[in-house]
């Protein structure tokens, strides 16, 4: 889990068995990734379990918002993670031992790590579990063909990006499209899928340069699909452009 800069929450023995908590993104330990590092702390905890100490074990990988901090009273505090993909993990890690699989992740989790990395997943025909009105859908992670980087491109035939990533800019003029700086916003790697997302920019770095109007930027979009990369391009372009930022 610390090599992935996780942070493990609970570590139960009891009459039942052995359970560990974990979670990735807990600040300050934040990652555009942490979908990938969660699949990845996972294969890496069933290989040693099993290879190295022939312990069975399953687990549940789930993503989303979670509560994380202290609960209780002055007299008696505890750092605790409370959400519904807390539960959700739980019930998916008692489903992979009925379907006979050491690991199962939900569709947030698969959607996430398949974009940012080299992970591939089979998908399992749904399930019920407590807790949800309706049927969940799971996916088994395979070991990943290569040991290159948490930001490799995905290859064909994963699943494809989820949607959801908007850019969405509010200035005080407009500027037409026909008019945008010529100056690239693109990362020395470039960006692919994200070409209106850049133009708003380029448009919005027009205005500033040329017209010295002020403007306001509102990035929004799900963990892991990129907005770092596009905050490095543009502050890339305003050092270009020699603005104070």
């Amino acid at each position: 889990v610390f090599r992935y800069e996780g942070m493990v929450r609970q570590f139960l023995v009891d009459d039942k068995g052995t359970v560990l908590i974990a979670a990735f993104g807990v600040p300050p330990f934040s990652h555009e990734d942490d979908a990938v590092r969660g699949i990845k702390a996972a294969l890496d905890i069933h290989s040693r379990l099993r290879e190295g100490l022939g312990l069975a074990n399953n687990i549940g990988v789930t993503t989303g918002p979670s509560f994380c901090g202290s609960v209780g009273s002055p007299a008696r505090q505890e750092y605790a993670m409370v959400g519904d993909i807390v539960n959700l993990s739980a019930r998916l890690m008692v489903a992979a031992e009925k379907q006979g699989t050491p690991i199962l992740c939900d569709e947030s989790t698969a959607e996430a790590a398949s974009w940012t990395s080299r992970i591939q997943f089979q998908s399992l025909p749904a399930i019920t579990v407590k807790g949800k009105e309706f049927p969940i859908n799971i996916f088994v992670p395979l070991e990943p063909s290569t040991e290159s980087g948490f930001e490799s491109p995905a290859p064909s035939g994963q699943l494809s990006p989820p949607p959801g990533f908007n850019v969405t800019s509010s200035t005080s003029s407009s500027t037409p499209n026909s008019a945008r700086s010529s100056r690239n916003l693109g990362p020395q790697q470039k960006l692919f899928g994200r070409q209106a997302e850049i133009d708003t920019m380029n448009d919005m770095l027009h205005s500033l340069w040329k017209e010295k109007t002020g403007g306001v930027l509102v990035l929004e979009a799900s963990a892991g699909l990129g907005k770092t990369r596009l905050i490095e391009s543009l502050r890339r372009g305003l050092d270009r452009i020699a603005v104070e930022h």
